[in-house]
């Protein structure tokens, strides 16, 4: 499956996204761990990965972010003409020798992205950024 199969179809979605500087077993863990960063997108247009990268571009915090060897991205979105969720997704995302590798969870088969090159510098928030890119290509 490419990572072109997480396409919107619906005009304007309301994208919410939850990076964590840990690995979440479960979207239930959530309420218990603090999010290192939120962000939030309204869009008419683009990928699924596009609103998410929007969002975590227009995050409510500039940082500085935590660097992590175990990042979860969960996202939310529903469309805003209609109060229901379209999707809830999780990217697990695991940090190692240089290179970020992420697996996506959600009602779709799983998605494996990567390897990605990152820096041992590289905040939580800069590699799910370039992980989302990742997919989108």
């Amino acid at each position: 499956m490419s990572a072109h199969g997480f396409n919107v179809r619906e005009p304007l979605v309301d994208t919410r996204v939850r990076v964590y500087a840990e690995k979440l077993d479960a979207f239930a863990q959530q309420s218990r761990s603090r999010p290192a960063c939120q962000g939030r997108s309204i869009l008419f247009e683009g990928t699924r990965w596009q609103q998410c990268i929007a969002a975590l571009r227009s995050r409510s915090s500039q940082g500085p972010f935590v660097v992590s060897a175990a990042i979860t991205v969960l996202v939310r979105q529903r469309t805003l003409s209609l109060p229901k969720a379209l999707t809830t997704w999780l990217v697990d995302i695991a940090v190692a020798d240089g290179a970020a590798l992420a697996r996506v969870y959600s009602t779709l088969p799983r998605l494996d992205v990567g390897p990605i090159p990152v820096r041992p510098t590289e905040d939580v928030v800069a590699i799910a950024i370039k992980v989302l890119e990742a997919a989108d290509a």
